[in-house]
């Protein structure tokens, strides 16, 4: 009985980790369509970083829901290199991004959409769905 009762337990931690990832991914397929209806140019890639970027599910899911390819590189942990490329060139170390030596082409894996529009579709309007009844949740 102890080890059912583990089994369940896992499987329903399993099932949580499946459900935030999904829901990440479709947040960021949500703002993907919002950029590309404000700025009339769609995302043609992306690169991810961060211990998220760790997760395959999730970058599967990204590469899914967003009908692109999701790179991750071999250094997952590329913020603070970031921070250090917007820090100088603010202080004028380089002039442009053009004059910083590139070290971000190491990528590790990419993650390309495995799902047909249809279903990409279908899986976004489900997003939005439950999004939409969740509004006014804070009133209750």
């Amino acid at each position: 009985a102890a080890e059912r009762a583990s089994q369940a337990a896992f499987a329903s931690a399993s099932a949580c980790l499946a459900a935030s990832a999904s829901a990440a991914a479709s947040g960021l397929a949500c703002m993907a369509v919002c950029m590309a209806a404000d700025t009339g140019a769609a995302l043609t890639g992306l690169r991810v970083d961060g211990g998220v970027a760790l997760s395959d599910e999730l970058l599967q899911y990204q590469a899914d829901l967003c009908g692109i390819a999701v790179q991750r590189p071999r250094d997952v942990e590329t913020t603070a290199l970031g921070a250090a490329i917007a820090a100088g060139l603010g202080a004028g170390v380089w002039s442009s991004i053009a004059d910083i030596p590139s070290s971000g082409d190491d990528i590790e894996r990419t993650f390309e959409p495995a799902i047909c529009e249809e279903e990409r579709t279908a899986r976004c309007a489900s997003w939005q769905k439950a999004v939409e009844s969740s509004f006014g949740w804070a009133r209750e």
